[in-house]
C-alpha cells in the first residue's frame, strides 16, 4: 500500500480540447468525450462503447491541480 487512508480514487481530466487529455488519449489507445453540463469526461478504448471510465472535467490546469471529490 501506499500509506494513509483507503478512500476512493477521483479521477480529473483536463477538457476535451486539452492536448494532455488528446496525447492520453492517443496514448492508450482510448476515445473520449467530454460532458460540459455534468462536468464530466468518459473514456473508452477505441471502438468499444464507453461505460465505468469516467473522470471530473476540468477546465483549467488550476481546477485541474485543485480538485476534490465531488
Amino acid at each position: 500500500g501506499l500509506g494513509g487512508s483507503d478512500l476512493a480514487i477521483v479521477l480529473v481530466s483536463p477538457h476535451e480540447q486539452h492536448g494532455t487529455t488528446e496525447g492520453f488519449a492517443h496514448h492508450f489507445g482510448m476515445q473520449f468525450k467530454g460532458d460540459a453540463t455534468t462536468k464530466t469526461m468518459a473514456f473508452a478504448i477505441k471502438g468499444a462503447e464507453y461505460g465505468q471510465i469516467t473522470a471530473i472535467r476540468a477546465a483549467t490546469h488550476q481546477e485541474t491541480a485543485g480538485s476534490r471529490s465531488p
